[in-house]
């Protein structure tokens, strides 16, 4: 992969830097389970991902900026996505009971955990004078599980689309983030693990990208397995 001089790195959290344990499905499960409904694993492969964000999507993608006003209206349209989702499955009693439970639960400081390979990176890029961001589809909370990960000192700027009011890809969460930075489209490269969302999309407005494939499951030719790969393509101009 041909060498790329960056001032500012952008990451995504989610696969990239950190990942959920129990998963998205796994929080489903148990907050289903505590309200006495037991669905088949065939109900759990019909939850709507992506399609129960269909009410705020737009000609330039996923925007809700009136529901990012606070974390109450922001809790309320996550709510509304679970009630989609747990429907779609087969639910029809307690839903607002389980919503608010797949809240609680995802909301969960002591459910997320870096990757291995993060903390040697981030220091490797800070001696290297790296400006460092995140920018990620997340909760309200990102910058409190951040914070709890001990790494929050490493970024200068953690943005959730929870209180940007866009999600990735939409081109106006790049660009805040280049605001943010003080920087520019040509001096940042955004690196994550989501085609879309992470590599396509910060391209379109002039952010080059780096795709990590944690999984390798190649889905364009040059990508990176791991961030220990990112000194070999991140070199700040001092020596």
């Amino acid at each position: 992969m041909k060498n790329i001089a960056k001032q500012v790195v952008l990451f995504d959290f989610d696969g990239t830097l950190g990942y959920m344990l129990p998963t998205h499905k796994e929080i489903y499960q148990q907050a289903i389970k505590e309200f006495g409904i037991d669905l088949k694993e065939n109900s759990l492969k019909k939850m709507p991902i992506k399609n129960a964000w269909l009410k705020w999507m737009t000609h330039e993608g996923i925007s809700h900026l009136s529901e990012s006003e606070s974390s109450g209206k922001y809790k309320k349209l996550r709510k509304d996505i679970h009630a989609e989702r747990i429907k779609k499955m087969g639910v029809t009693d307690f839903i607002d009971d389980i919503t608010e439970r797949i809240y609680v639960l995802e909301s969960n400081l002591k459910f997320y955990f870096l990757y291995d390979d993060v903390i040697e990176t981030l220091e490797d890029l800070k001696t290297k004078n790296i400006k460092m961001g995140i920018v990620s589809n997340h909760l309200w909370n990102l910058d409190k599980i951040i914070n709890n990960l001990k790494i929050a000192d490493f970024f200068e700027i953690i943005l959730s689309s929870a209180q940007v009011g866009y999600r990735k890809p939409h081109h106006n969460i790049y660009k805040d983030a280049i605001k943010k930075m003080q920087t520019t489209t040509n001096e940042a490269l955004f690196i994550g693990d989501d085609l879309e969302n992470d590599y396509y999309g910060p391209k379109q407005i002039g952010i080059d990208a780096i795709l990590i494939d944690r999984k390798a499951e190649k889905k364009i030719k040059k990508s990176i397995n791991s961030l220990k790969e990112i000194h070999t393509v991140v070199f700040n101009n001092q020596k």
